[in-house]
């Protein structure tokens, strides 16, 4: 292979990760599609697009496709359900 394709596929490489740096996703990120949402979360797909827009549920546009990153799925889940504690009702002396 010419030195030249190979450093062409290194800054296509390179490309990549920096755009998906701002998003912390890993370039092995699973993603999830509008089917797997409606399915997963039993939404209607206005009610997907509306969270979306709101930025209740992250997503990427690739195409025309909009994809849904499993892990930040997950953690936001987690997050939303894992009560944080109150300090200002402790009873500490």
């Amino acid at each position: 292979m010419p030195r030249q394709d190979l450093k062409l596929i290194l800054a296509k490489i390179e490309k990549l990760e920096a755009a998906a740096s701002p998003l912390h996703l890993p370039l092995e990120e699973e993603f999830l599609d509008n089917y797997d949402m409606f399915t997963m979360l039993k939404f209607s797909p206005s009610t997907l697009k509306r969270y979306r827009n709101k930025g209740i549920i992250p997503s990427v546009k690739i195409g025309n496709k909009y994809y849904y990153p499993k892990r930040l799925l997950l953690q936001t889940a987690l997050d939303s359900i894992i009560k944080k504690e109150d300090t200002s009702k402790r009873f500490d002396d």
